[in-house]
């Protein structure tokens, strides 16, 4: 239960001590039943109500929290049912004094013993019928259900019964508190461990993970649950002596051991919790309001009404969340841009809306209620009666929002990532790559090159699969070819190649991994050492250069047999520079590869068209013979599944040279 707002025991008091009230107010019209129980229930609002608008000053935890206002308007929903509807009145004498009331209206207060209370015949006689007409079908009353369901499972008296109850719900409560805030806070999910519906293999990492999301929705929070039972048993039990011990058995779900345990908190969660009270609520419009027979239009009714008073009820709980966390004074990062800039950009709207983003994604309510909610979307996605495009868009978008969330909002230094990639190919031996992934510095939009994007994994799969359709043979190359590559990042494509060429029997000159951020080129060389450590390699194979797209150097003309780019275009001039620079490293036989990342929203949006732009037929450039400098081949290749960012749609593959 992390922390969810600077919480201070004076600010809880006003949840506290209204919601008492309205439980001692309760406890008196259940126990004295009023001649105008519309006007007693209207005054029993008032405190509801009150402890609703304060609910999340309860505690410091949300989860306590939400789940204490969630509860306050379903309560209310009950004792609208019990005084209302039913108009229950203790089965006692009317001179019975207020040592024998007490007792039977606790018992009542929170959906305890309804079925040991009577509906007079002169108050509701339809509703009377229809009950004996459906006992008769079904002869277990709902006395003979409630006392089933909570038969007693004990022989322990009050004192041990209330000893155990507690230390249960501190130790549950400590288990979740431990689990949250030392383990794994539910919001720091890795999202791409989750969208792999089909993984090629579990892995130790993602067993973990899924370990781990099995208990944040599903037993952390009915040991929760269990937790607020036992609270409950020590105060109807041990405080206030409502009950005896008999009444109360030693868990609201059953054997933790038990499987069925968790069938039961779902089913007794839902139906006990939710649907019978707004079922029961809303039998005061469809049948005394309306006085409508029992029918299939009946129930129609009954369920519209239901479901649209609980999303009512969840939205304001929502609505109240907002408020607090918009008046909570959350920090708002500063977004860092992820492409490369030659210049900052001017403007002003698009900033506006990235503050606002970034607001949003800072606040910690916000945080894991989409992040609870995204991940339940994923799991479920499959089983939408929809096509498979629309399943991986709604997959690919969701991960796109998750990914979002695992950037650091905070100042400490985010840890690097030791990325290991393997390359099938058909030589029956894979082409493995060890990558260091640098944490972006947060404060150069520039640096994007420290971590691998989806084109280079992509072009390196496509080269070991397929070398003969990139020309990567002994026969399409020369006997000692020079290759650089532009805009390197992590070096990912040139390791590969530096792996793969000497299987096919290609010992190329040097490759060279060309990049322009000086922490780039440092985390570069890194991985190049990684791959080829020096003390074992006498003549590196790839080597690391800074290179300037837009002077590069007059001793390089014409020195590069293949030139190959991945991603390195985010901006029309980019796409200028990038064509120049190639011509001019080129040889006259040479092919120049180049992969760019479609992406259909967002500041990138329609870089492929820049770059096709910038090979128009008037702005190539023309060697000595004639001849353009042109795209030569196009084409598109499909986004792959657990491959690159939620933002990108698919590849362009060109293929360029001199015609």
């Amino acid at each position: 239960m992390p922390f969810f707002q600077e919480w201070t025991p004076v600010a809880s008091l006003r949840p506290l001590l209204s919601h008492g009230l309205a439980m001692t107010y309760g406890l008196y019209i259940l126990a004295y039943p009023p001649r105008n129980r519309y006007l007693a229930f209207l005054l029993l609002c008032v405190p509801t109500l009150y402890a609703f608008r304060y609910h999340l000053s309860l505690t410091p935890w949300y989860p306590v929290n939400d789940t204490f206002g969630r509860m306050l308007y379903i309560w209310l929903a009950y004792m609208s049912y019990a005084c209302l509807l039913v108009r229950v009145t203790p089965n006692i004498g009317h001179r019975a004094g207020w040592r024998e009331r007490l007792p039977w209206a606790g018992k009542i207060l929170y959906t305890r013993h309804l079925g040991e209370y009577y509906t007079p015949p002169s108050a509701h006689r339809a509703i009377k019928q229809e009950k004996d007409e459906e006992q008769a079908v079904q002869p277990a009353s709902e006395k003979t259900i409630l006392k089933r369901r909570r038969e007693a499972q004990h022989h322990l008296n009050r004192l041990e019964f209330c000893l155990r109850h507690l230390a249960k719900a501190v130790i549950f409560i400590a288990f979740n508190r431990v689990y949250d805030t030392y383990i794994v806070p539910p919001t720091t999910y890795p999202p791409a461990s989750f969208i792999r519906r089909l993984p090629a293999s579990l892995t130790v990492d993602e067993l973990r993970l899924r370990a781990m999301m099995t208990w944040d929705v599903c037993i952390g929070d009915m040991l929760y649950f269990e937790s607020v039972y036992s609270v409950f048993a020590v105060l109807w039990v041990g405080i206030f002596r409502l009950d005896s011990a008999s009444e109360w058995s030693l868990s609201l779900f059953g054997n933790l051991t038990d499987c069925s345990s968790v069938r039961a908190y779902w089913g007794t969660y839902w139906h006990d919790f939710i649907n019978a009270s707004f079922t029961a609520h809303v039998k005061l419009i469809t049948r005394s309001a309306l006085r409508m027979r029992k029918s299939a239009a009946r129930r129609l009714v009954e369920n519209a009404v239901v479901f649209g008073m609980s999303g009512l009820g969840h939205s304001l709980v929502s609505v109240r969340c907002k408020d607090l966390s918009a008046a909570s004074g959350v920090s708002t990062p500063v977004p860092v841009d992820s492409g490369y800039v030659s210049q900052d950009e001017d403007e002003d709207d698009e900033a506006a809306a990235e503050e606002v983003t970034a607001a949003v994604r800072a606040d910690p309510f916000e945080r894991t209620f989409a992040t609870r909610w995204l991940t339940s979307l994923i799991s479920r996605v499959e089983e939408m009666d929809i096509t498979e495009e629309a399943k991986g868009q709604i997959v690919d978008d969701a991960a796109f929002i998750l990914s979002s969330f695992s950037d650091s909002t905070n100042d400490e230094e985010e840890e690097a990532l030791i990325r290991e990639f393997s390359f099938p190919t058909d030589l029956g031996r894979p082409i493995e790559v060890t990558l260091n992934d640098a944490p972006l510095t947060g404060t150069d939009h520039t640096d994007v090159g420290l971590q691998s994007w989806g084109a280079s994994i992509v072009l390196s799969s496509m080269m070991c699969a397929d070398p003969r359709r990139f020309g990567l043979t002994s026969t399409s190359l020369s006997e000692r070819p020079s290759i650089i590559e532009l805009g390197a990042g992590t070096g990912l494509v040139s390791l590969t190649l530096a792996k793969l060429l000497p299987s096919l029997s290609v010992y190329p000159t040097g490759i060279s991994a060309t990049d322009y951020h000086p922490t780039v080129l440092a985390n570069l060389q890194e991985n190049i050492n990684t791959n080829f450590p020096p003390g074992e390699n006498v003549n590196m194979p790839v080597s690391a250069m800074a290179l300037d797209w837009s002077t590069p150097p007059p001793d390089l003309e014409s020195s590069s047999e293949l030139l190959i780019a991945a991603d390195v275009v985010y901006a029309p001039q980019h796409a200028a520079w990038l064509r120049d620079c190639a011509a001019h490293l080129i040889t006259d036989d040479g092919v120049f590869w180049l992969i760019v990342t479609v992406r259909q929203n967002g500041k990138f949006e329609g870089i492929p068209d820049t770059v096709e732009a910038a090979f128009v037929p008037e702005l190539c450039p023309r060697d000595g013979q004639g001849r353009m400098f042109k795209i030569l081949e196009r084409s598109s290749l499909e986004k792959r599944r657990g491959i690159g960012r939620g933002d990108e749609k698919g590849y362009n593959l060109y293929k360029i040279g001199w015609a």
